[in-house]
């Protein structure tokens, strides 16, 4: 049997080709286009509902409807975490909120329904009063949603920040707060969870560490955005610090010493929890010129060994990179603070004076940098106090400057401070 064989000229070929590819992209468009009907549909079929007014500290309801079937989220209030939310299979929920003690009278908060990646799905804006919530949806739950419970409130301390002897900040890294409250391979800082105060919508900047470290000190993150080296020429706490009259010192775990710039060093011991390496992008002090530039100024970063409460006013104390658990484990950097950490408080340096004891970031992207733990220890602290108020780093910045009446720096200026009963 023969078989006709035809044969088309490479201009036909290519016309073949040309209708080929035009009937895919027109295909892949309509799908694209259909996806981005439904996706647009169901976000403006969302909806989030709250009472129309609601006092600092009271714990109001707060209603989604049109949702995705067991879709989870975030509720935010100013874009701050407050509790999450999972949507019934007829993608509704009802939970329990409170409302951030800080939150002024007169202004307007704005609660938002955020997937867990920080997409808004829903919004709604209620006016900050006095007196009871009104009017209030039912607060009975929807059936099958779940969530978790938000802190019980606790009557709002004076907003007034002492003027601290001493302010310590100890930074740990890369651990969202779920994964240590709560946690049974951290126990002494749940200890301290139960007998100091907690913030419980603390959230960091951004990823990865570097830009949320001089967030802390700068108030800006200074456009950056990676863990490089950096030189930067920009007002700093440190250089605030001094120009008050006060003195600063940066006990950094592992650091070689003479006023070294590297990027990191090899894993020593130093003082108290594991060998482990110095890395200069959770060294805040050295990225700014002033203090790199300046012999005597940089003598104020120093090992973790000679440790001393009383050297400075404000000290920024960094564990290597084991015991801050960013190569190490949680256990890890809960043995290095049980080790640590009471060698501040059992100093008479600790008198009138406040330990902040932090995260660079969290794993998640909460608010940019995720949710972290943010412990505040004072000798005086409300046991087991909790704030739910929406706190970044420039909470923070703002704190120890309002503290010691300190100009504000970037960020810091608009942020809130932390309210506590110090």
């Amino acid at each position: 049997m023969s078989r006709s064989l035809v044969s088309l000229s490479p201009s036909s070929m290519s016309r073949v080709r040309s209708t080929r590819v035009l009937r895919l992209a027109t295909l892949t468009a309509g799908v694209i286009l259909a996806m981005s009907v439904v996706l647009t549909a169901s976000a403006a079929s969302a909806s989030v509902s709250a009472p129309a007014t609601a006092a600092p500290g009271s714990v109001i309801t707060v209603k989604g409807a049109g949702l995705v079937s067991a879709q989870k989220g975030n509720l935010t209030y100013n874009g701050g975490v407050v509790t999450t939310f999972t949507a019934s299979a007829t993608g509704s929920f009802s939970v329990p909120f409170t409302i951030p003690s800080t939150a002024a009278i007169g202004s307007t908060g704005r609660i938002s329904a955020k997937t867990t990646t920080g997409t808004v799905i829903a919004t709604t804006t209620l006016t900050i009063g006095t007196g009871t919530p009104g009017p209030s949806p039912t607060a009975k739950p929807t059936a099958g949603a779940t969530h978790t419970p938000a802190p019980a409130p606790t009557a709002p301390p004076s907003t007034k920040v002492p003027n601290f002897s001493h302010v310590y900040v100890i930074i740990f890294e890369n651990k969202e707060y779920s994964s240590i409250v709560g946690s049974s391979q951290a126990p002494y800082i749940n200890s301290l969870v139960a007998k100091y105060g907690l913030s419980t919508g603390f959230t960091a900047e951004r990823h990865p560490s570097e830009p949320n470290y001089i967030a802390l000190t700068s108030g800006s993150t200074q456009g950056i955005a990676d863990d490089g080296v950096y030189n930067l020429s920009v007002n700093n706490l440190f250089d605030q610090v001094t120009a008050s009259g006060r003195t600063w010192h940066a006990y950094q775990q592992g650091y070689p010493g003479n006023c070294f710039t590297g990027s990191s060093s090899s894993a020593v011991v130093d003082g108290v929890g594991k060998s482990g390496a110095y890395v200069r992008k959770h060294n805040p002090a050295i990225s700014y010129k002033s203090i790199s530039g300046s012999s005597t100024k940089c003598a104020n970063i120093t090992n973790l060994a000679g440790f001393n409460p009383a050297a400075a006013n404000f000290e920024f104390i960094t564990p290597n990179m084991i015991n801050d658990m960013h190569d190490g484990t949680v256990a890890d950097g809960d043995n290095f603070l049980k080790a640590f950490l009471p060698k501040i408080t059992t100093s008479t340096a600790f008198a009138n004076s406040v330990v902040f004891v932090t995260f660079d970031e969290g794993t998640s992207a909460v608010n940019g940098g995720g949710h972290i733990v943010t412990i505040a220890i004072t000798p005086k602290m409300t046991a087991g106090y909790k704030t739910s108020a929406a706190y970044t780093h420039y909470s923070m910045l703002r704190t120890v400057e309002q503290a010691w009446g300190l100009s504000c720096l970037g960020s810091a200026a608009s942020a809130t401070p932390m309210s506590l009963p110090y």
